[in-house]
């Protein structure tokens, strides 16, 4: 409906079109209405292609392949360098900055749709056309071998990748001790609660994060802290994770929590990492965690204790609800959590 008053107000069909499935991604409906138009949804993605795809149409010379190679080239390899240099300058690491990048090597859909209305009026020509649809075919498929292979390529670059690296010196550590009771790896959600404990217990502890908001508000608040991506072997080491008494990851990638104890090596210290896959956690079990913290089934288990010890009744459960409407709210004024999540 919104693309046809669109069209009858002299506008494009498909800007009427994407104006109205903004309105939609910002309805409380939108996951709804995106489980009901999936299967329609899919269906005209094909056909998406399969237009743009016939619409190469004329010889494809020899002059047309160099440049569709050319500009594929700067796409896959130079549209990752500048997304990821300022990425550095927002203050991120360099792990962080490499799998944005990776992930925008491409020329986007919308683009295509730019230079279809270009050509049907007659502003683009038939052989530059083809051009941007050659360039976004090689650029579409080698992108998504290159995020799924994101991870070895990663490794194999991690060293050159430094340039890209961000060491601001307000997100250096603030040392107080030389030792620590516990190092706890990734604040946000789990950790946030897990921070209570020890100030509680008079513990001495050092907080690990890659978010340098997290840092920056953390150090604000005289925690000791430390900017750095898990990710990263040598950083970990730098750490010293094996002189701590208690080493907790809030992460629930395998094989980052693998890393962490790879670093903290055969010595005495206790691991507790996360994870939300059964058969993660069998491996993690394997590598000699101690405890592997599973927030789904911990959520279950509190939740069958809390019914039990209520009795199944309301007084117990609305004083639970409203300790946490309110620590749900000291998180959303911290700004380390968003309300909706």
């Amino acid at each position: 409906m919104v693309a046809v008053i669109f069209d009858y107000l002299g506008f494009s069909l498909e800007i009427g079109a994407l104006l109205a499935g903004m309105a939609l991604a910002s309805s409380k409906y939108s996951l709804e209405i995106k489980s009901k138009v999936k299967g329609l949804r899919d269906f005209f993605v094909v056909l998406f292609f399969v237009f743009f795809g016939s619409q190469l149409a004329g010889p494809i010379t020899s002059e047309l392949l160099y440049n569709a190679t050319i500009l594929s080239a700067f796409i896959l390899f130079g549209k990752p360098l500048i997304v990821m240099t300022f990425m550095k300058f927002a203050g991120n690491k360099k792990r962080t900055n490499f799998f944005t990048g990776t992930s925008l090597a491409q020329v986007s859909e919308f683009s295509l749709i730019i230079v279809l209305l270009g050509f049907n009026l007659g502003i683009v020509t038939q052989e530059l056309f083809s051009l941007t649809i050659l360039v976004a075919l090689i650029t579409i498929a080698t992108s998504s071998y290159m995020i799924y292979y994101s991870q070895p390529i990663y490794k194999k670059l991690a060293g050159i990748l430094g340039i890209f690296d961000n060491d601001q010196p307000e997100l250096k550590i603030r040392k107080k001790s030389s030792k620590y009771d516990i190092v706890l790896i990734g604040h946000n959600r789990i950790g946030f609660k897990l921070l209570k404990v020890f100030e509680k217990e008079k513990k001495k502890y050092l907080v690990v994060d890659y978010n340098p908001q997290i840092i920056k508000k953390l150090s604000e608040r005289g925690i000791n802290c430390v900017y750095g991506d898990a990710n990263d072997y040598d950083f970990l080491m730098s750490l010293k994770l094996k002189k701590a008494r208690i080493v907790i990851s809030t992460i629930p990638e395998l094989d980052t929590n693998l890393s962490i104890k790879n670093a903290i090596g055969e010595e005495k210290t206790i691991f507790i990492p996360t994870s939300h896959a059964i058969s993660d956690t069998l491996k993690l079990y394997d590598s000699g965690a101690n405890y592997v913290i599973m927030p789904h089934f911990l959520g279950g288990e509190f939740m069958g204790n809390l019914l039990t010890h209520s009795h199944f009744g309301r007084d117990l459960l609305n004083k639970e609800g409203k300790k946490q409407l309110k620590e749900l709210k000291e998180r959303v004024s911290e700004g380390h959590s968003h309300p909706k999540k």
